[in-house]
């Protein structure tokens, strides 16, 4: 069980599991910025305490409305890293600036970020793919 990432109008579709998922997340973050990214990766251990964990959220929540109205993230990133795990999506110009962005990172197109022991693991690459099937077409990217 994980996510699969879908362009609604190719059909093509990578499968990664959770991990994978915020790893592609946090890569985009970090290539976006050094700022962003490193803001992105404090999601990976939140506070255990119910009140703490509330109060880090919400900050969280604030923060990144905050670079989004200040103009240091665009919406496209938050959209990709902000939205549910299992229920999301981007629209093509979303992807745009996604492809646009990971054209920053050298190196990129073989990081795997699939079920490692399969034969078709997913890679930055497959999703690259995926978001140029989507500028193309025109068509949204969704993931469940």
């Amino acid at each position: 069980m994980g996510v699969t990432i879908t362009c609604k109008k190719t059909g093509s579709s990578i499968d990664l599991p959770y991990g994978g998922f915020a790893v592609l997340r946090e890569t985009v973050a970090a290539l976006h910025s050094e700022e962003f990214g490193a803001f992105y990766r404090t999601l990976r251990e939140p506070p255990r305490e119910q009140e703490q964990r509330l109060e880090f959220f919400t900050d969280f929540t604030e923060k990144v409305h905050e670079m989004l109205r200040s103009r240091k993230i665009p919406a496209a990133i938050a959209n990709l890293c902000m939205q549910s795990d299992c229920d999301g999506y981007l629209t093509p110009r979303d992807c745009k600036v996604i492809l646009k962005t990971l054209s920053k990172g050298s190196d990129l197109e073989k990081m795997k970020i699939g079920y490692q022991r399969r034969a078709d693991c997913a890679t930055m690459g497959d999703f690259r793919k995926l978001l140029e099937g989507a500028v193309e077409t025109k068509s949204r990217i969704v993931w469940h």
